[in-house]
């Protein structure tokens, strides 16, 4: 039985060999690619799994992130299918409209707003040293998003509060690049969300309200959790 122990720890040695160089590689383009990152314009196919009720939900649209300084970023994301949605994160804000009901709800998430930067804008502007910092992270294998070929990383939180939000994260990094062309992250609950990105654009020229919800005159304004 030792012999044979002995003999599958040798198998795997090579395995081990080879994934090491390989993440590294990873790490270097996500590196590279913040150094250079701004803002970043896609669209976006976003599912939303409910575990209590085994739902699944898909909205399709498109997103915005802008990463104005380090460790600091905003998005706003425009859904037009099934139903027209748009949802802002800036200044630890996270805004969702309705234009049929012409209502807007409004989150303070005040600190917890540093788990929006950390899970749904991972890997924008992300740089490997960041991800390490905070991540244990192991690469997956390889699978081609949208026609683009992609390294799959596996994130468990180091930190014991992001793990009772996140229990993990998957990323999909472009090879041509050291973005995300999909992310899913899972919650304790066995709830998901993953967003599938295609049409990317790279640091766009953005008006100064490129970001603004530009709300219509007598919208509602609610406050849940207030």
């Amino acid at each position: 039985m030792r012999t044979l122990t002995k003999l599958f720890v040798l198998l795997s040695m090579p395995a081990l060999a080879a994934a090491a160089p390989e993440l590294s590689a990873v790490l270097q383009r996500m590196d590279a690619a913040a150094r250079s990152f701004r803002n970043l314009s896609a669209q976006v196919t976003w599912v939303t799994f409910t575990a209590i009720v085994k739902d699944k939900s898909v909205e399709t649209g498109s997103i915005l992130v802008n990463k104005p300084k380090p460790h600091s970023a905003e998005f706003l994301i425009e859904f037009t299918e099934p139903s027209p949605k748009k949802i802002s994160f800036r200044k630890r804000q996270f805004r969702i409209y309705y234009p049929k009901l012409n209502t807007v709800q409004i989150y303070d998430l005040g600190k917890q707003g540093k788990l929006i930067d950390q899970f749904l804008v991972l890997g924008f502007g992300t740089s490997g040293k960041e991800l390490t910092d905070n991540y244990q992270v192991q690469v997956a294998g390889e699978e081609t998003i949208n026609g683009q070929k992609a390294t799959k990383l596996e994130l468990i939180p180091k930190s014991k509060s992001a793990r009772e939000q996140v229990n993990k994260v998957e990323l999909w990094i472009a090879e041509s690049g050291g973005y995300p062309l999909q992310q899913k992250v899972f919650q304790p609950s066995g709830d998901y969300r993953e967003a599938t990105y295609s049409d990317i654009k790279l640091n766009l020229a953005l008006q100064p309200d490129a970001l603004s919800l530009h709300l219509p005159a007598g919208v509602t304004t609610e406050y849940p959790g207030r």
